[in-house]
């Protein structure tokens, strides 16, 4: 699959989060809620990890940001989910 990107601005901000994964390993996680600027907006929540969630953001920051992310999509009792991973933030 190719590179997916999206252009918007910050609209809302999640609190950085310390968790540590089942086999002790610790890692930072953010998610970051970006709308596009376009007649008709579109919104992207995206989850950031490491290094990319300790990133200050601010909401209604009127900064331009381009996400580059990635998709998993998965089932779990009977439903689908997706996660979007931003592998990449450019400012």
């Amino acid at each position: 699959m190719d590179n997916l990107i999206f252009e918007g601005i910050v609209k809302e901000v999640g609190n950085l989060q310390e968790l540590e994964t089942s086999g002790g390993k610790r890692f930072d996680k953010r998610e970051l809620l970006v709308e596009s600027e376009e007649m008709y907006p579109q919104e992207i929540c995206a989850s950031l990890f490491n290094e990319r969630a300790r990133m200050e953001f601010y909401k209604g920051q009127k900064v331009r940001l381009w996400l580059k992310f990635s998709t998993d999509v998965y089932e779990k009792t009977g439903r689908v989910y997706t996660n979007i991973t931003a592998w990449r933030v450019d400012v």
